[in-house]
């Protein structure tokens, strides 16, 4: 399948009607194959298509010589390429039928080419298709816009992570895992050709290998890759390659601090070659390269000539001894300094563990997890004390951790020291999740956790409640649990504050939601370990309780906050929250971005009590079968089936999910059920009542039967509150054929903001109702749904009408009829840079990617997700 088709199918229409398009975009994003694939379209389609392939350095009008056919070129030949001949000559050609005319590189077309085609384009009024680099103002960048009007301008982001694995699918020729898929869509930005590089350089060196039919391999960022990202740098000029350098060894700078370190004109350059993003960090912006994978990659570059001498410039620019530094100038300095006089060999963390530079919200860590985890590893190398061997651990179990550094540390910390701290009871708890990776059972990591309270140790209690539930995640809840650990939750002090995170951790297992709510209030305070279990586990609990506009909000501060602090674990937590409550209203496709950002992330909640990486990596899984897509989540099921480390106690964290959805897909709904009926009854029998009970309720939407249901009644109120309750109404009317009860759940759905399953049950009512004779109810159902539509759109109008100006929705409405930038400054008077501003402050309060999200956004047709009014 061709990842851009709909990209294609758009420019072929628009052509079609007569409308001219410029195709903008990084480099290697696919340009000229998109504009390869228009072409055998037009071609197929019967239309007649000039191709101009630009190129540097060719002399004027030879550009579009060379294009012509042979039988029109050899009447040239001899002659002097002057400007009134080529036009002569081209004229002739175009005259013989209507075009299409293909401009590949048109950023790279000599102005007598240009003066050709626009003198060309008056006479004949042909559509122009032309291809350019995003960035720069000036007419070459812009053209064809100015010369022809009007131009569509249409934008290649990087590939959806779906798309990019389509790609790797095709080149690699088989099965590529979801692993490795996601860590190239992580490095590549999902650019096309890097993405392929990738692949293709990690093939050739032997970094990624078949096993059983599938391309995996965790070492795709080896040393090879500098070929990759060196060929992707090639084009630009020195200054900006060196600029590359000094962000790579660097790492993310504020945006004073990158000013003054590169220079605004370099800054500026590196700005539109797509090379560096600015991030949120906390209340400031940060300057991180781009793609991601870019810094990994330089930075392991050595210490050549030209680097010693880029960095030492560097220094002497930030580091004037005239001046104060201030405290991120003086990281820097102490960083360019390290790397020019580097000191002796120490353990730092292997490839898989190096955070990247990259963004957040898809779009993750920073390069401060490197330097967070580097400086963790040097101060535990000095002392081997526990202090510092605890934050080593969280930051590895936070990310893509090294075993063998993990193991290390674990060996070889003197546990004489810090006893009588909570950072003791924090190393003890990491060990015992590191102990359950390497095999262990719930059991044996609980006892060694246990035997670390000797006598002596401060917070004796805190390791046996973490002991408690570590064995009720992995191995099932003990009955006894309240006996154990409530009397505990009076104790002063940390060991009241573990008791009352086990115990809450122990009542979330066991469905009691709200119990576990009410003891995890006044956590700002606490210790690390336990303040970012609470804020995990109060998410999961609003989710169990059906309040899932808080668990929303909960979740996306969480992230937000997560994103500050640049904490791993706190981005993985707030994400599940944010997804489950998002596939609780059945947004199943934003709840599937939320999860593909954790998977992209590389980032881990292993450090906390209860860690949903399992859950999270199986409900992407089903979310994605369940939505219906065909590849991506067949190459999930590798990744899906792993043990991450964690076992059951939350929802979607057992295997049989993956069997339930491919049953889905095939059809077999009986065989969905069997196996979600199995499931639940083992996850009860083990205590897990959050689990069996989300099992049981999700089997009922995907597979009705009104015994199950019944049977279902008194847990229906323990989880997911009205809403649960509502849907398995609907599923009962759908089941029983029940139009009239259809309608009156649908008012029921509209007064819990569930609109578009409101819609579905007015157009399925009016089905129903048609079928039974029954016209005039059938047209009442179905002008309600008509109804909801029109309101639908005018709620997005409004809400668009709220947050811009009124020059803004001036600018988007034209921007949706199909207007470039040069024709909606010369309809309103403006100029092209004031329309360029409108453009990004209206991108900016809106979130839409590009102008085909604001023409979205202006006519109300986002896409809605649902299946609750399906089979």
């Amino acid at each position: 399948m061709f990842v851009r088709e709909a990209e294609r199918r758009r420019i072929v229409d628009l052509a079609a009607r007569g409308r001219s398009v410029r195709v903008v975009g990084p480099r290697w994003s696919g340009r000229s194959e998109l504009l390869h694939a228009v072409e055998q379209r037009l071609r197929e389609d019967g239309r007649d298509v000039y191709v101009v392939s630009a190129a540097a350095g060719i002399p004027d009008l030879e550009v579009l010589r060379f294009s012509l056919p042979p039988r029109v070129r050899c009447r040239l030949d001899g002659r002097e390429l002057a400007f009134g001949a080529v036009y002569d000559l081209v004229n002739a050609h175009l005259a013989e039928s209507p075009h299409v005319v293909l401009v590949d590189d048109a950023d790279l077309l000599d102005e007598a080419s240009r003066g050709v085609i626009a003198l060309l384009h008056r006479q004949h009024r042909f559509p122009i298709v032309a291809t350019a680099l995003r960035g720069g103002g000036d007419h070459a960048v812009a053209w064809p816009a100015g010369t022809v009007e009007p131009v569509v301008e249409i934008g290649l982001p990087g590939l959806s992570p779906d798309r990019l694995h389509t790609l790797l699918v095709a080149r690699a020729g088989g099965a590529v895992s979801s692993r490795l898929s996601a860590r190239i869509h992580r490095d590549s930005a999902g650019i096309p050709g890097l993405g392929l590089a990738m692949l293709e350089g990690a093939i050739g060196h032997g970094a990624v290998r078949q096993v059983d039919g599938v391309w995996t391999g965790e070492d795709v960022w080896s040393p090879e890759m500098q070929g990759v990202y060196a060929a992707y740098l090639a084009s630009h000029p020195a200054a900006v390659r060196d600029a590359v350098d000094l962000l790579a060894v660097g790492g993310a700078m504020s945006i004073p601090l990158a000013l003054r370190a590169l220079g605004a004109d370099v800054l500026e350059l590196l700005e539109q070659g797509e090379l560096v993003r600015a991030v949120p960090a906390g209340a400031d912006q940060l300057v991180v390269l781009h793609p991601p994978g870019l810094a990994d990659v330089v930075e392991r570059g050595g210490l050549t000539a030209r680097r010693r001498r880029v960095l030492s410039e560097a220094l002497a620019r930030i580091a004037d001894p005239r001046s104060i530094l201030d405290e991120d100038s003086a990281r820097l300095a102490g960083r360019l300094r390290e790397r020019l006089q580097p000191g002796p060999d120490l353990p730092t963390p292997r490839r898989s563990a190096r955070a990247q530079g990259e963004e957040f919200v898809g779009r993750l860590f920073s390069q401060h997890r490197a330097l967070e985890l580097t400086a963790a590893v040097r101060a535990w190398d000095r002392d081997k004390r526990v202090v510092h061997a605890a934050r080593v651990l969280r930051l590895l179990l936070s990310g893509s951790g090294d075993p063998e550094l993990a193991a290390t540390v674990v060996r070889e910390t003197d546990l004489g020291t810090d006893r009588d701290t909570f950072d003791y009871v924090e190393l003890c708890a990491y060990r015992a999740r590191c102990a359950v990776l390497r095999g262990a059972t719930g059991g044996e990591a609980a006892r060694e956790l246990e035997r670390a309270g000797a006598a002596g140790v401060r917070y004796r209690e805190s390791l046996s409640s973490l002991a408690h539930v570590l064995r009720a995640e992995l191995d099932g809840l003990d009955p006894s649990y309240e006996d154990v650990l409530a009397p505990r939750t009076a104790a002063p002090g940390h060991d009241g504050q573990t008791a009352r995170v086990a115990l809450a951790a122990c009542r979330l297992i066991d469905g009691e939601h709200a119990a576990a709510l009410d003891l995890l209030a006044d956590r700002e305070t606490w210790p690390a370990l336990l303040r970012d279990s609470a804020d995990l586990l109060v998410g999961l609990a609003l989710h169990g309780i059906g309040r899932f506009a808080d668990g929303l909000a909960h979740g996306r501060a969480l992230a937000l906050r997560a994103r500050a602090r640049l904490d791993g674990a706190a981005y993985v937590s707030g994400c599940v929250v944010v997804a489950l409550c998002l596939g609780s209203r059945l947004e199943l496709g934003a709840a599937r971005r939320e999860l593909f950002s954790v998977l992209s992330s590389g980032a881990s909640a292993l450090a906390l009590v209860l860690p949903p990486d399992r859950a999270a990596r199986v409900l992407l899984t089903s979310l994605s079968r369940f939505g219906g897509r065909q590849t991506v989540p067949v190459e999930l099921l590798d990744l899906a089936g792993e043990d991450q480390g964690c076992g059951e106690a939350l929802p979607f964290s057992s295997a049989p999910w993956i069997a339930a959805a491919e049953q889905y897909v095939g059809g077999d709904l009986d065989g969905l059920a069997r196996t979600l009926d199995d499931l639940a009854e083992r996850l009860r029998e083990r205590g897990f009542r959050f689990a069996a009970d989300a099992t049981r309720l999700h089997r009922l939407v995907l597979r009705y039967d009104a015994e199950a249901a019944a049977d279902f009644a008194g847990s229906a109120d323990r989880l997911g509150g009205v809403l649960y309750r509502t849907y398995l109404e609907v599923k009962r009317a759908l089941h029983d054929r029940d139009p009239d009860r259809l309608v009156a759940v649908a008012a029921r759905l509209l007064e819990l903001d569930v609109p578009a399953q409101a819609l579905r049950c007015y157009v399925s009512a009016a089905a129903m109702y048609q079928a039974e004779g029954a016209t005039a109810a059938a047209a009442d159902a179905r002008a309600a749904a008509h109804r909801l539509r029109s309101d639908d759109t005018a709620s997005r109008t409004g809400e668009l009408d709220l947050r811009l100006t009124g020059r803004e929705r001036e600018i988007a409405r034209l921007v949706a009829q199909g207007e470039s930038n040069i024709a909606i400054a010369d309809r309103l008077f403006l100029s092209r840079r004031t329309v360029e501003s409108h453009l990004r402050n209206i991108r900016r309060k809106t979130g839409a990617a590009d102008r085909d999200a604001i023409a979205r956004l202006e006519q109300g047709t986002a896409p809605a997700d649902g299946w609750l009014a399906g089979t």
